[in-house]
């Protein structure tokens, strides 16, 4: 049986896959109303589970609240550049994607490395590097 951090991050894998084409199939819909609905039942979910779990409904200090409301911005940010470039490229789903999901990991262990002074391997730092190939092959267009 694989280690418990392992499925849950298949499933988030499984999740976000299907989050994606949902995303390529709305098409050309109301961008703000389409992000306001589906976070408004994220928000639904989120409220159940508060339910079933009270000890998480107390903020435990205002950088608590500060922190969820810039990850609330980013998370915003993040859905409405997602949606324009999936309306906005022939091939969002099957180059623009990838390009968004492997910068962000080459951003994060740059950042974790860099601003935490977590450490990195050669195998690691291979991983970045490759990354950073696998970007410019999505990007590279031939004339």
């Amino acid at each position: 049986m694989p280690a418990a951090w392992i499925c849950y991050a298949v499933i988030s894998a499984l999740a976000l896959t299907a989050y994606n084409l949902v995303f390529r199939l709305a098409g050309n819909v109301p961008v703000l109303m389409f992000l306001a609905i589906a976070n408004g039942i994220g928000l639904l979910i989120y409220g159940v589970a508060l339910l079933f779990n009270k000890s998480q409904i107390v903020m435990q200090d205002s950088k608590t609240l500060i922190l969820a409301v810039i990850v609330g911005i980013m998370i915003a940010a993040s859905e409405i550049s997602l949606f324009f470039m999936m309306r906005h490229s022939e091939s969002g789903l099957s180059i623009g994607i990838p390009l968004m999901n492997i910068l962000s990991l080459v951003i994060t262990a740059l950042v974790g490395w860099l601003a935490f002074r977590e450490q990195l391997n050669w195998q690691n730092g291979l991983g970045i590097a490759l990354g950073l190939l696998s970007v410019w092959l999505l990007t590279y267009k031939t004339s």
